[in-house]
């Protein structure tokens, strides 16, 4: 069990790329029961620097006009919120066997 854990670990961090950006946030606290949770998290993953420039995934889903008004409703909700970037340096890095290896066996 534990080996399927840590090989689930690996293919995710191959899939997400070589960058991840993680953006925890905490939601004001009278305004949790609108939001459902007082924290959250979003992770998305980059190829490269260049992407950082381009429209994510909700602008491009909701078009300029909804991306506005989400943007208007979200902020009334969140009291902070964090932007980082982490670099994946595979050499540096500790994975374990990828999947179907016989390793631990």
């Amino acid at each position: 069990m534990a080996g399927s854990d840590s090989r689930s670990t690996r293919d995710t961090a191959c899939r997400i790329g070589s960058l991840t950006h993680p953006e925890p946030g905490r939601v004001r606290p009278d305004k949790v029961s609108e939001y459902l949770a007082p924290e959250f998290l979003s992770v998305s993953g980059l190829n490269n620097w260049a992407q950082l420039d381009e429209k994510g995934g909700i602008p491009k889903a909701m078009g300029e006009d909804g991306y506005k008004r989400f943007l208007a409703k979200i902020r009334l909700l969140v009291l902070a919120s964090e932007y980082n970037i982490y670099r994946l340096e595979r050499d540096l890095s500790y994975l374990p066997a990828a999947s179907g290896s016989s390793a631990g066996n």
